[in-house]
């Protein structure tokens, strides 16, 4: 009778055991997990890592020379639908031009009209207000905001027409950056400027 007490004693010591280096662990993977997330941007930049913007956007996206690893939109970049369709015939994307071509007809735009324009200050529509004349709208957020290639149809235009069309006057500033998500979303210096 002592021999198995003392075999169950000894089994569940190691069970304890077990559980212990189990959770001592797993603990120690989260607790390393949250330093590599803290300092995950200073780790890039010591190790020198570089993540490549995505491809294929005919040049409006360029390396964020402020944030290691991202990147932004070309200020002063535009580009006329003519262009982008020729783009897309040499790139053989037949789905882009299709769409295009329905959005050209639709709209009424001519394929001289520019599609896509990228302002002095970086953002993706018209050259901003700077003297605040207007109630201002940041609209932040990944491809979704950003919007088709064609600016009339990008939600932020789309809310700016609707607006002017019920005479308020507002000024809304289309700050999204294709292929961004919540991280690279955090607010970056950019939109905190006094100068918006």
């Amino acid at each position: 009778m002592k021999q198995s007490a003392a075999r169950v004693w000894s089994r569940r010591v190691r069970i304890a055991a077990y559980a212990f280096f189990l959770i001592l662990t797993l603990g120690l993977l989260e607790g390393g997990s949250r330093l590599v997330l803290l300092f995950e941007d200073e780790v890039v930049q010591a190790l020198g890592l570089r993540f490549a913007a995505p491809v294929g956007q005919n040049g409006y996206l360029i390396a964020d020379t402020e944030k290691m690893g991202l990147w932004k939109l070309r200020p002063g970049y535009t580009v006329s639908a003519a262009e982008l369709l020729e783009d897309f015939r040499e790139e053989g994307r037949e789905l882009g031009i299709a769409n295009l071509e329905r959005a050209l007809a639709q709209s009424g735009l001519a394929p001289e009209t520019m599609a896509l324009s990228i302002n002095s200050d970086g953002f993706k529509g018209p050259e901003i207000d700077h003297a605040h004349s207007r109630f201002r709208i940041l609209a932040i957020g990944d491809s979704v905001t950003f919007g088709p290639n064609i600016d009339w149809y990008a939600y932020p235009r789309v809310l700016e027409r609707e607006l002017a069309e019920m005479n308020i006057s507002v000024e809304i500033i289309n700050g999204a950056v294709p292929g961004y998500g919540p991280k690279q979303g955090r607010w970056p210096p950019r939109y905190r400027s006094s100068r918006f």
